[in-house]
C-alpha cells in the first residue's frame, strides 16, 4: 500500500516506456525506434495521452518483443471488457 500512496508521474511512465522500448531494440531499427521514442517524449511533455505510446509499444512488442515484456501487466492494466483504457 505504501507504493500506491505516490501516484505515477509522466516522467516515471516515460521511463517505463523507454525501458520497454529496449526490449525491441534489436528488432526495430533506426527511424522506427526513433519515432517511438519521439512519441514517448511527446507523452512526457504532455502533448499526447498515455494510450498513444502504450498502444504503439504494445504493437511492436507483440511482433518483436520478448515473452517477458509481453507479459507485463503495465501494457494492459485493466481487462478490455471494462473499457478503462479509454481514460488513460
Amino acid at each position: 500500500m505504501a507504493a500506491l500512496k505516490t501516484p505515477a508521474t509522466r516522467k516515471s511512465h516515460a521511463n517505463v516506456l523507454l525501458h520497454l522500448l529496449g526490449y525491441i531494440r534489436a528488432a526495430v531499427k533506426g527511424a522506427e525506434r526513433q519515432d517511438i521514442a519521439t512519441i514517448i517524449d511527446s507523452y512526457r511533455r504532455g502533448e499526447v495521452n498515455l494510450a498513444t505510446p502504450l498502444t504503439l509499444l504494445s504493437h511492436y512488442l507483440k511482433r518483436h518483443g520478448s515473452e517477458y515484456a509481453q507479459m507485463q501487466r503495465y501494457l494492459e492494466p485493466y481487462p478490455k471488457a471494462l473499457g478503462l483504457t479509454n481514460a488513460l
